[in-house]
């Protein structure tokens, strides 16, 4: 997922990922994961802000966070 700047701070991404929680539990996933670079902060922030916690670190740079739904 990704905003672009000019949109950032209108909380388009708490959106998009709250209609993706929905579809989610409606197929009843009990987990969701996602994977963010380390430097994004902003993305990281946001994550963490939804009830996201650091899993693990992948290569390259990249975590990994879950969410139990």
């Amino acid at each position: 997922m990704y905003v672009q700047e000019a949109y950032q701070g209108r909380g388009l991404g708490s959106l998009l990922l709250g209609r993706a929680f929905a579809v989610c539990r409606a197929l009843r996933f009990e987990t969701v994961g996602l994977t963010v670079h380390h430097e994004n902060e902003k993305a990281r922030t946001l994550y963490q802000r939804l009830g996201f916690v650091r899993f693990l670190d992948g290569h390259e740079n990249y975590q990994q966070y879950i969410k139990p739904l």
